[in-house]
């Protein structure tokens, strides 16, 4: 969550605190024996508004106390049964207390109602009703909760803990409440989220465990001796089935099976076959899809970015609008003025500056690499199509740029009615290569022992061969062109363009902007997007077997799970799953939404454990802030998939920018269970110290 500057002031300031308690107040302190952060004095005694004798608080006992405000319409009687779930829920934990008990004690005061003009998210901030909703007598010996009525999932917790805010349900408010205690992050310190992390404060378990709602729990770290890696994984678990049987259960779902009384085999890579070893998979996308940190933010950006390997390097494209800055916010506008084209390669230093590729384009973009040495990118001005190219040297940089234009477009071989492309795209596949020139025969008497020519591999038998498709709106048809290659430089041949076929007399018909690659393990090629004539509005890929140098015949189609977009969705191929002869796919795409307005991004991949919708496993990519106005880019890279999305700010005097991963899903790192026990009892008390000497109470 994005938080005004004042609170992030406030923030920096607790921060400095924490580091100076040890030398001012907690010299002041005379004693407390039980660790909560609250003197024994105060706990016999009182202090200021805290009276022992209406809180209840007391030494021996681990207390801390939330002052609880309500917002808007939020139901009072509703606020209360929930925060004393709440209380049950920390009275139940197994910490153990100077007096003998067990649990914390959660001290609840009920605080204010905040005037109407909170009431609405997008004139309020949480530094306002910070002000207005955690009474200036409880900082310093409380924290403040506001309790909000919207539906839904989800809080937000300043550093430093000593505000948060959350609505239903119960589980929500007491994961908040986790983060004011001390547990920051939602992944055990030094490790990425686990799916043995079984703690609330993970947000793959922060609302149900095991499929109950009620059994939610902070970790113990009864996994914490397995470490696991999603690089080297093997598919074996040292535990009873018993002890790991809620991976079964949502949000993993995981296939699982006995292989003896103290070992569980796991199907981590889901494709359906439990007890592997030195796999690599991506094992920790209950709550979403995790990516490398520090992730990079370029840009600025005013449509989609695309994502093009070439050999081995990675080059990020995007388009930069000749308009002002302050439109970049809105969804990208054919009609608007031509963007030039950005190209920056991503090293693992990070990226380089971009390199203006000019053009004027009026459509968002596609990349490809070309073999293992060119970068080509297609798009369209005012009806257009057009190709743009670089030779990429060794070290990776961009030779001199060329561009060839498709002038046919207001015609095609079938049909005189007009045909006005929206969107070109790119895609590379093989075709078998000429054969090599016949070797004279030998002259008698010359070189009688030189060597027979050696027939070259299958492989040097194909060479690759790039494919234009081009997308009209109006005709909803995505027609073909092959483009030749001479070597050095990319032609347009003298025939028009077909159109693709789900039958004899049917053409592929597509609603939304149509996703395109070929598969290398058929040469098939694959047109992925959605057509409203169907039901449900899923996406659905279609599978064109190679003929005769095109690809005319149409295989097969399968529907993406429930997986919905109105833009335009990425494709990304894998090596197939065990005697399979395609490649396994994974779809990104914006998440349906009326309008211009931002949505997240979701990521399909197909599944072969039945964990999925129809072979498909959905999961969110990044988190639910994330989001985005355009299509999401992404590429299979460097053993995982390199991930970059157009993120919107809320302030739309920001112009849009791009986040970028170089991995997401398998990412490598230490995955480990944690003991939220022990972190809890240390930072509920250093925390309040803290929050004490920034308010100067004494």
């Amino acid at each position: 969550m994005r938080w005004a500057s004042g609170l992030w002031a406030t923030c920096g300031a607790l921060a400095a605190a924490t580091t100076l308690v040890t030398t001012s107040a907690a010299a002041q302190i005379v004693s407390d024996s039980d660790g909560d952060g609250l003197p024994d004095e105060w706990e016999r005694s009182g202090h200021g508004i805290l009276d022992p004798r209406i809180h209840g608080v007391s030494v021996g006992k681990r207390d801390f106390i939330i002052v609880y405000a309500l917002r808007g319409n939020t139901d009072a009687a509703a606020a209360r049964a929930a925060m004393e779930r709440v209380r049950t829920f920390y009275a139940g934990l197994p910490i153990p207390n100077p007096d003998g008990s067990t649990g914390l004690n959660l001290v609840l005061v009920e605080g204010p109602r905040l005037a109407a003009e909170y009431n609405d998210p997008d004139r309020s901030t949480y530094d306002a009703m910070y002000g207005a909703g955690f009474p200036v007598a409880w900082r310093g010996i409380g924290r403040g909760f506001l309790v909000e009525a919207r539906g839904g999932r989800g809080g937000q917790t300043i550093p430093g803990g000593e505000w948060a805010a959350a609505g239903a349900p119960w589980q929500t408010i007491a994961h908040e409440i986790g983060h004011q205690l001390g547990i920051d992050g939602h992944a055990p310190p030094g490790s990425g989220v686990s799916p043995l992390y079984g703690s609330i404060m993970s947000y793959d378990y922060n609302y149900s465990f095991n499929g109950n709602a009620d059994a939610v729990h902070m970790s113990t770290g009864r996994f914490a001796g397995v470490t696991l890696d999603e690089t080297r994984l093997d598919e074996v678990l040292p535990f009873a089935l018993g002890d790991v049987a809620f991976l079964q259960a949502a949000p993993y779902k995981f296939k699982l099976q006995a292989d003896g009384p103290s070992r569980v085999l796991v199907d981590w890579n889901r494709n359906g076959i439990p007890g592997e070893r030195g796999i690599q998979a991506d094992i920790n996308d209950g709550y979403a899809v995790s990516g490398s940190l520090p992730a990079l933010e370029l840009g600025p950006t005013s449509g989609a970015p695309v994502l093009a390997p070439v050999g081995r390097h990675l080059f990020l494209v995007y388009p930069q609008a000749t308009t002002p800055q302050a439109s970049w916010t809105n969804a990208f506008n054919v009609n608007a003025h031509g963007a030039s084209i950005m190209v920056s390669r991503i090293g693992s230093d990070g990226p380089t500056s971009p390199v203006d590729g000019r053009g004027s384009a009026t459509s968002e973009l596609s990349a490809v690499g070309f073999g293992n040495n060119t970068l080509a990118v297609g798009y369209q001005t005012a009806g257009i199509a057009r190709i743009v190219y670089w030779p990429v040297r060794a070290e990776g940089g961009l030779g001199d740029r060329k561009e060839i234009l498709w002038p046919k477009t207001m015609q095609t071989a079938v049909s005189s009615d007009p045909f006005k492309p929206d969107r070109v795209l790119l895609v590379v596949g093989t075709e078998p290569a000429p054969p090599p020139p016949k070797a004279p025969s030998p002259i008698p008497g010359t070189n009688p022992g030189q060597p027979t020519p050696q027939v070259p591999p299958s492989s040097a038998n194909e060479r690759p061969a790039l494919f234009m498709l081009l997308w009209s709106a109006a005709a909803q048809e995505v027609h073909v062109v092959r483009v030749a290659y001479d070597g050095l430089n990319f032609t347009f041949p003298p025939q028009y363009s077909y159109p693709l076929r789900t039958g004899n007399i049917d053409r592929l018909k597509c609603s939304s902007p149509p996703a395109a690659t070929i598969d290398p393990a058929n040469n098939s090629l694959i047109v992925a997007c959605r057509n409203d004539a169907w039901n449900r509005g899923v996406v659905r890929t279609h599978h064109f077997a190679y003929r005769n140098g095109g690809y005319a015949e149409l295989s097969f189609m399968l529907d993406v799970g429930d997986f919905g977009s109105d833009e335009a969705p990425t494709l990304v191929l894998d090596p197939p799953f065990p005697g399979e002869r395609r490649s396994r796919m994974t779809v990104y795409g914006k998440v349906a939404a009326p309008g211009n307005v931002a949505a997240i991004v979701r990521r399909a991949r197909e599944v072969r454990d039945g964990s999925g919708v129809g072979g498909w496993r959905t999961s969110m990519m990044s988190n639910e802030w994330e989001k985005t106005q355009s299509a999401p880019a992404a590429a299979s890279f460097d053993g995982s998939h390199a991930y970059a999305v157009r993120f919107s700010h809320q302030d739309a005097r920001i112009p849009d920018r791009i986040v970028l991963y170089r991995r997401t899903g398998i990412v490598p790192g230490p995955l480990r269970d944690f003991d939220d026990l022990p972190l809890l009892r240390m930072a509920m008390k250093t925390r309040l110290e803290a929050l004490r000497a920034y308010h100067r109470v004494k």
